[in-house]
Order: structure tokens, then C-alpha cells, then sequence
């Protein structure tokens, strides 16, 4: 709910500019979307890649070490099944291959476990196993098969005795299969990948700047196109929204977007009846040219339209800035007046009257007397409908009109 009405307020159904406030908020959307899948993608497939590398070369190790030292690594059976021994005087040319491939693999730790989880071979021969070392190997044998871990800024000690801090360790354990397929022991070995990951890093930090930089140039070429597109429009809409709420031929309001300004006048109006002076209210004066018939029978139509431009001109001329004005149909118009007294609404009534009055109509060489008729009244919205007020002054411009024209006729 929050979001829709944000979403209404910041992109309005009747704005012309929607598109483009549509287009910059998708396009942040998806550069934020795009950029978060693409970080989990390269994170993802550079994990797996790490992954991969990690365990190929784990399996190397072993392959280099068990195989080759086939010699040294001891099989043996007892009633449990098969498991693996080392003699002690094996020790020396395992640290011999080991430290071949120390430095090329970055290996820290190597383990070599039995069947019953000794550890027979490595720097931490002959302390237990901890806690996490037991949850892999446990997860080995319920699996049957490789199992991999990635820890990230451990502090360890390396093979060689050195401490080290901030690294990021892949663990890799690799079962050791009888022929019959039964696991007799493990190799647990530690690499330190830490270069590999900001290397990764690194590259992922400039895959995202690159698509960072190409998807903002799209978006801001897209953006050009749209700017030249929406003006159009909007100059589209306007002209669209001119016609639709103006008289073409005054220039004034349209008999439509009048009563809407009037509606909303009226109620204001009501919700306010409690905190406004009681002599405070609408005023109404419908207004009718005189004999208007007359002038375009006599001078012709066009005469009739420019003199009915003009007497819209007067009339806004003398109306203060926040009346409400417009063409009610034909040669009628139709002037409402917020916050004002009864009274005042006669006098300005009789100010228009005037003012239309004594006004010089031209028609070419020809000089046009023109007057105006006006029925006015004045509510303060209490027991009224705005049907029952707008017919009341129209028959009191119509009263007006019969009593002679060229005046006024009020009555609240």
C-alpha cells in the first residue's frame, strides 16, 4: 500500500512527465537488479571455479602421495575391515614430497587420518581431532565422497611452523578407497587461496564496473531519446489539456472544467461552514449578452465571436484573481466568487455590468454598443444543492432581462 501511493504520487496519471519519472525509476530498478545478479553470477561461478581448481589439485596431491608412496602408506586389515598404517621411518620421505609441492600448491596443513579418525601423518599428529575437522569427516563417510569447505580471514599455522592471518582456507577431504570401495582413511589437506580470491575479487570488481559503465551509457542514450520523445508529448498533452478545459473561442474556462472549479469551491465551502464567518459564503452571477442576436444577424458572426472575446477580457479584467470564470453556453457566462459577502457579490456584479457598459466594441469602422444582463445570488452551502443554486441564478438573469436588460437583478 505504502509503495502504491508512493508510486501514484511520484508518477501522477495525468502528468505528462510520467514517462520519464517511469523510465528513470525502472531503470534504477533494473541497474540494481542487473548488477546484484550479475555479482551473484561471477561470485558464484568464481566459487565453483575455486571449487574445482581446489579439489583437482587436492586429488593430485594425493594421487602424487599415496600412489607413489604406496611403499610407505601401509594397508592393513582387522575384523572392522580395511584401514591404513604409517611407519615411522616413512615420515622423512613424506615431508620430502610434501615440501615439493608446498610452495607451487600453497598447502598450510596435511593430514593423513586412519579408518578409527588417528591422524597418522601431519603437524598435528599427535593432538585429536577438533570439532570441525569431526563434522567433515563425518559428513565423508555419510556422503562417500569429496568433501570441500571454504573458511574466509582464519589465523592458522603452516606447515613450516609460520603463523599466518586474514586467509582464506579451502579444507579439502579426499577418501581412501580399498579396491573393494570401503574408505580406510582420508587425506585432509588445507590450501591457502587467499590470492585466488582477490584475484577473483578483482576481476569481479571490474566486470561489474564494466557492466556498471555500459549499462549506464544505454541508459542514458535511452534516456536522451525519451526527453525528445516525452516533449512532444507533453507539448501534445498540453495543447490536449488546453482543449479539454478552455473555450476555444474566449479563451476562458469551458462549461465543463467551470463546474468541476465550482464543485470544488461548493464543497470546500461545506466542510469549512464551522470555522468561517457566517456572512462569508459563494458568490454567483450568471451574466447574458444583450441582444446578442441582434449583433450577429446585423454584423455577422464573426462580429458576434469578437465581441464575445472582448466581453470575456473585460469581464476577467475586473475579477479578482481567485474567481472563477467561464463560458456557461452560447453568450452566457457564469462568475463565481469565494469568500465574499452578499453585498459585495451585488457590487461586483454591478462593477461588470459597468465596466461592459462603457466599453468600446469595434467592428472595423463600426462601433458596437453592447450590455449585459446578470442574475446574482450568494449561499453559504447550508441546506443547499449546487443544481438548485445554479438554476436560481439563471432565473434571475432571465428576470434581469425582462425587466429591461442592461442590469441586475440579487436575491440571496
Amino acid at each position: 500500500m505504502l509503495i502504491q501511493r508512493l508510486y501514484q504520487k511520484l508518477i501522477p496519471d495525468n502528468s505528462p512527465d510520467r514517462f520519464k519519472i517511469m523510465y528513470l525509476l525502472l531503470a534504477a530498478v533494473c541497474l540494481v537488479a542487473i548488477l546484484a545478479v550479475s555479482v551473484a553470477v561471477i561470485t558464484w561461478n568464481s566459487t565453483a571455479d575455486l571449487k574445482s581448481t581446489v579439489i583437482s589439485n587436492s586429488e593430485r596431491i594425493v594421487d602424487s602421495i599415496y600412489y607413489t608412496e604406496v611403499d610407505a602408506i601401509l594397508t592393513s586389515k582387522d575384523r572392522h575391515g580395511y584401514t591404513i598404517t604409517l611407519p615411522e621411518s616413512a615420515h622423512d620421505s613424506l615431508d620430502v614430497r610434501i615440501r615439493d609441492m608446498y610452495d607451487p600448491l600453497n598447502i598450510v596443513k596435511l593430514l593423513i587420518i586412519n579408518r578409527d579418525r588417528k591422524i597418522i601423518y601431519g603437524n598435528k599428529k599427535n593432538t585429536p581431532l577438533d570439532k570441525e575437522c569431526e563434522r567433515h569427516i563425518d559428513e565423508l563417510f555419510s556422503k562417500k565422497a569429496i568433501v570441500y569447505d571454504l573458511n574466509r580471514d582464519r589465523t592458522i599455522i603452516d606447515l613450516v611452523g609460520e603463523k599466518r592471518e586474514h586467509v582464506d582456507l579451502a579444507e579439502v577431504f579426499v577418501p581412501i578407497r580399498h579396491s573393494d570401495g570401503q574408505i580406510m582413511g582420508i587425506f585432509a589437506i588445507s590450501s591457502d587461496v587467499t590470492r585466488l580470491m582477490d584475484k577473483s575479487r578483482r576481476q569481479m570488481l571490474s566486470s561489474v564496473q564494466a557492466q556498471t559503465f555500459m549499462l549506464l551509457v544505454i541508459s542514458v542514450i535511452s534516456y536522451i531519446f525519451i526527453i525528445r520523445e516525452s516533449s512532444e508529448l507533453k507539448l501534445a498533452y498540453q495543447k490536449l489539456e488546453t482543449m479539454a478545459t478552455t473555450d476555444p473561442l474566449t479563451g476562458v474556462s469551458n462549461r465543463r472544467q467551470l463546474l468541476e472549479r465550482v464543485e470544488q469551491h461548493f464543497a470546500l465551502l461545506q466542510r469549512t461552514a464551522e470555522t468561517r464567518a457566517p456572512d462569508i459564503g459563494l458568490g454567483f452571477i450568471m451574466i447574458d449578452v444583450d441582444f446578442f442576436k441582434q449583433v450577429n444577424d446585423t454584423y455577422g458572426h464573426l462580429a458576434g465571436d469578437s465581441i464575445l472575446q472582448e466581453i470575456a477580457q473585460v469581464i476577467n479584467q475586473e475579477l479578482r484573481q481567485y474567481d472563477v470564470f467561464g463560458r456557461y453556453g452560447g453568450e452566457e457566462f457564469l462568475a463565481v466568487l469565494p469568500d465574499t459577502q452578499p453585498e459585495e457579490s451585488r457590487r461586483i456584479a454591478g462593477r461588470l455590468i459597468s465596466a461592459v457598459r462603457e466599453h468600446s466594441f469595434m467592428w472595423g469602422a463600426t462601433a458596437i454598443h453592447i450590455t449585459l444582463s446578470a442574475g446574482v445570488t450568494w449561499t453559504d452551502a447550508s441546506g443547499n444543492r449546487l443544481d438548485d443554486i445554479l438554476s436560481k441564478v439563471d432565473s434571475l438573469m432571465y428576470e434581469a432581462k425582462q425587466l429591461g436588460r442592461d442590469q441586475v437583478v440579487f436575491r440571496v
